[in-house]
């Protein structure tokens, strides 16, 4: 579009120009108004609106009388060279409050020179102010008058000064999305007044920051009901002014009546899930400021008096870590911040949707806490009876001296015994893997039953919608501040909540696809394993999750196989009675012996090859021959072995010899005895059984080698996969520390992070190396045996896990299809024909089976929740919208200007609400009714509302439904 457009930018920019001057008048010298009645045509025209569209050339009385109703647009007068600024009130516009811009009989107070802020800059009017006594209201003050105008008086006595409403709504919007300062905003319009450094404007920053923190509060109290009700504003209940979370569970409002007697299948829907997390960039300075607190608790920080009282009282506190992760949360909590009154802010959402609780913000007074995190948490479960379900980044240290706590806080804020104890806790999914599996599962929202899909780390976008606003708060006065922050965040629950319609329906069609490829993924696997093996996996993962402390961990790894020392000491075991029975060795180091320094020299060759491609100083390159003259006389000793057992290899290695131009070591009557190989060691052929031509290979004098070879090249090919496994936990460890704990402390200590990544990445490579190199022996060994029912081609694509890595598609856990390496059944023989045993198969499957449970289960769970929770939305509007309706008439003694007022108001977010239930509704039904979801019967919504739907179920009617199409054969 743009390069389009380029060829017809000259005459974009004429068009700029060309109205700077007299445009089409530029033809007639003088031209004249056209508004003038036939009496006047002859009055020059010399006047123009620049915020009326298409205004043509008026003359100064027609202009007055035109913009008698908008006396705030800018108007320029042509000097015979150019167009100038001037202004209506110059023009000798007055403007009349009191009489709908009619002129008062009764005028009052002139002030000349008014200035009005408008989203076209500052304006300089006239304002007579009216002076009449009526009969409902009196006489009206002349603050009233301007605000009933939609002007915002800056001031209550000797008004000077004021903002109108629409001034005021632009900036509140902008701020709350574009997060655009007060300052920077006051600046823009008064560029937008005069950008030429020649004219003055007067500065009104200071009258604009006290409107605008009064034009929020009404705001704020408007919303939420408070001008509707005859109580004292002052005795606001705390947490009573913010946008509440519909999806989430609430007693009495969308919830059935029953709720609290359904059965566990049906109650963990009805549980509330919230996450604790702090930031320490909402910062605050102390500046010595002290304003007024005109909220005091009733948003989303917590009383601020109470708080600190609490803290005085808590006196200071140290964090003690046991666990085997270290994390900012604990290393902040005891780090000083001098010259700030809040190190940053503790912040409790709701874990599903992301919407802050009430009363769920606090200040951090010297880092996170517990004290702090336990009175928002405990503050925003005041009035609620759900049980709760909690994430925190270290919810295993967190929890264990929660209830001790609890029992210190006033007795207002405490939660009863059996309460505290239901409280289920988990950490964050990518904070899980910080923590690591040892230990940590039952804390783990992948295996914990009854969480679903819930992620638990959503409140770092929310921090990343609020981290722009620090630059201003931390400057402001603390009650200032808070008010501040408190609105963005009712901005950001509002933006929330009218996602719910889109995000819902995206997650239900994610997780219904996910729910049906994860089952059918389960049975399938499940149907591979002996029904009694199921049965004990089901018991030993059933009685984890009833009580996770009591039971072994099922989600961790417990390697019983044989290693390769296991197979070491049955070739042994197996030589031995060989021997016993009178089967002499050919030689005093038997055969297994040989084959298995056969195989350490390969792997050492490897090591050398790998170590020969780096770069090094020549002290380096002198321990690397070294190493070579090593190896190479290990060799040596070896290939007098070899000639026992292999003795086919001799004129093989006379040819390579040949060819290589390596002096004979063989012969006895070497007299100078000295065995000069001129190839690297590295290079030198060992000629295993595996590598011989086939012609040699085939003989049956080398098939008990072959053999043993096999075998000792599985033990080797698991020994290498469990090494790569190891080795990959570690790196993902590490990994996860690095981005947790050291990134941004400086370039030491990630270089040192990244030098033993790197290390093991090494060591990586050459477990891999290792392991293609038994796989392409087994190949030429026993190409059609067992093993390859287990083994695989080891691709790099296949060195992965655990979990997902950085670099792998944003996906979650239950979309993670984990690579075959971890999926293994290891190696145990237990015959002659080193069959794979059956049973240990089976059992080296038990995790892998358990994971793929847990990913069909919390599938499975998140559809059932995301359909409670759309249900418990439309409930939720639906009586928002009953309780706006009642506030109609509710305040009494009113006049009936005010009462027109409060009705209009209530009724028009009565509508409002019932239209997002319709929406969503209509959003959501023909989705929900394809897969049978929806209950058949059609009920009438409200009066207003002429379209019928199908209502929701209750979810005790849907399990009841579902158990009954279960028991018919049919799936749900």
């Amino acid at each position: 579009q743009i390069r389009d457009w380029v060829p017809f930018r000259p005459w974009y920019l004429d068009e700029m120009i060309r109205r700077d001057g007299l445009g089409d008048e530029t033809s007639n010298p003088s031209p004249c108004c056209k508004m003038c009645p036939p009496t006047d045509s002859n009055r020059p025209a010399s006047f123009r609106c620049m915020d009326c569209d298409g205004c043509s050339l008026l003359c100064e009385d027609c202009m007055v009388r035109d913009h008698r109703c908008r006396c705030l647009h800018a108007v320029e007068r042509w000097n015979g060279k150019y167009f100038e600024r001037t202004s209506l009130s110059a023009l000798g516009l007055i403007v009349h409050l009191g009489h709908h811009g009619e002129k008062c009989p009764n005028a009052g107070r002139q002030v000349d020179k008014f200035i009005v802020g408008h989203v076209n800059g500052f304006h300089e009017v006239n304002v007579i102010f009216c002076a009449c006594v009526s009969e409902h209201d009196g006489l009206v003050p002349d603050w009233a008058q301007l605000m009933r105008y939609g002007w915002f008086p800056a001031t209550r006595q000797r008004i000077a000064t004021a903002f109108t409403f629409r001034m005021l709504e632009f900036f509140h919007e902008l701020t709350l999305q574009a997060k655009t300062s007060l300052h920077d905003f006051h600046k823009t319009l008064s560029r937008i007044t005069d950008n030429s450094g020649v004219g003055t404007t007067r500065n009104c920053y200071k009258q604009l920051t006290v409107v605008m923190r009064q034009w929020r509060n009404l705001k704020l109290f408007k919303r939420n009901g408070r001008g509707h009700e005859s109580k004292d504003m002052d005795t606001m209940k705390e947490g009573s002014c913010v946008v509440e979370c519909a999806a989430c569970p609430h007693p009495g409002r969308n919830l059935p009546e029953n709720w609290a007697d359904a059965p566990s299948h049906i109650a963990w829907m009805y549980v509330l899930y919230l996450m604790l997390d702090a930031n320490f960039r909402l910062k605050l300075k102390d500046r010595g400021f002290h304003d007024v607190d005109l909220i005091a608790g009733c948003g989303y920080f917590v009383e601020d008096t109470k708080y600190q009282a609490f803290l005085r009282e808590i006196g200071d506190q140290h964090e003690v870590n046991t666990c085997s992760a270290e994390h900012k949360a604990i290393r902040n909590a005891n780090v000083p911040h001098g010259g700030y009154l809040a190190s940053g802010t503790a912040a409790c959402l709701c874990n599903r949707h992301l919407l802050v609780r009430a009363n769920g913000l606090a200040d951090l007074q010297k880092g996170e806490k517990y004290c702090s995190m336990d009175y928002i948490l405990l503050c925003t479960l005041i009035g609620t009876s759900v049980a709760v379900f909690l994430t925190y980044d270290i919810a295993c240290q967190y929890s264990k001296h929660f209830a001790r706590r609890v029992a210190e806080f006033p007795p207002c804020m405490r939660l009863d015994v059996a309460r505290v104890d239901s409280i289920r806790w988990a950490i964050p999914k990518k904070h899980w893997r910080v923590h690591g599996e040892k230990g940590h599962s039952q804390f783990s929202l992948n295996y914990l039953p009854y969480s679903g899909r819930t992620y638990g780390e959503g409140i770092e976008t929310g921090w990343s919608h609020m981290n722009p606003v620090s630059m201003s708060t931390k400057e402001m006065a603390p009650s200032s501040r808070r008010e501040v922050i408190d609105d963005h965040w009712n901005s950001w629950n509002w933006q929330k909540t009218l996602g719910f319609g889109t995000l819902f329906l995206r997650n239900l069609r994610t997780a219904r696809e996910m729910c049906e490829k994860q089952e059918a993924i389960f049975s399938e696997f499940t149907r591979t394993f002996p029904s009694e093996m199921i049965a004990r996996w089901q018991a030993k993962v059933e009685h984890w999750e009833a009580n996770p402390s009591l039971h072994d961990d099922p989600f961790v790894e417990d390697a019983k196989a044989m290693t390769l020392k296991d197979i070491k000491l049955k070739l042994a075991t197996e030589e031995a009675l060989d021997v016993a029975h009178g089967i002499p060795s050919p030689h005093e180091v038997s055969a297994s012996a040989f084959l298995q320094i056969g195989l350490e020299l390969e792997d050492a060759q490897c090591a050398l090859r790998v170590r020969a491609k780096e770069r090094r100083s020549v002290a380096d390159l002198a321990t690397l021959q070294t190493k070579r003259n090593t190896l190479a006389n290990r060799i040596i000793a070896w290939r007098k072995i070899q000639e026992v057992y292999m003795p086919c290899t001799v004129a093989l290695l006379n040819t390579w010899t040949a060819s290589n131009v390596v002096i004979n070591h063989y012969n006895d009557n070497n007299s100078d005895g000295d065995d000069v190989v001129q190839a690297h060691a590295e290079e030198i052929p060992l000629f295993l059984p595996s590598s011989l031509p086939f012609n040699l290979r085939s003989d049956n004098s080398l098939a008990t080698l072959l053999e043993k070879e096999g075998r000792l090249r599985l033990a080797i090919a698991d020994d290498s996969l469990t090494n790569i496994r190891r080795l990959r936990r570690t790196m993902a460890g590490i990994s996860q520390f690095k981005q947790v704990n050291v990134s941004g402390a400086g370039q030491k200590s990630n270089t040192r992070i990244q030098n033993l990544f790197s290390r093991f990445k090494d060591r990586v490579t050459a477990a891999a190396m290792r392991y293609r190199a038994a796989y392409a022996a087994l190949n030429i060994i026993q190409p059609p045996g067992d093993w390859t029912t287990r083994l695989q081609v080891l691709a790099d694509k296949d060195i992965t896990g655990p979990g997902k890595d950085d670099d792998e598609q944003p996906l979650g856990e239950g979309h993670h299809e984990i690579s075959w390496i971890w999926r293994i059944a290891r190696l145990v023989s237990n015959n002659s024909a080193d069959e794979v045993n059956v049973e240990e198969f089976n059992q080296s499957m038990e995790i892998e089976w358990m994971k793929t449970r847990a990913r069909a289960r919390r599938w499975s769970e998140e559809v059932q929740l995301i359909q409670e929770e759309m249900r418990r939305v439309i409930d939720f509007f639906e009586w928002k919208a009953k309780w706006w309706h009642q506030r109609v008439g509710q305040r009494e003694n009113v006049t009936l200007a005010l009462s027109s007022g409060l009705a209009g108001y209530a009724e028009k977010q009565a509508s409002m609400y019932e239209e997002l239930s319709l929406k969503f509704y209509n959003m959501w039904v023909p989705d929900l009714m394809i897969h049978h979801l929806l209950a058949q019967s059609v009920t009438a919504r409200a009066a207003s509302q002429t379209t019928q739907r199908h209502q929701i179920r209750d979810p005790v009617e849907q399990s009841s439904d579902d158990d009954q199409t279960s028991d018919s054969g049919m799936s749900t």
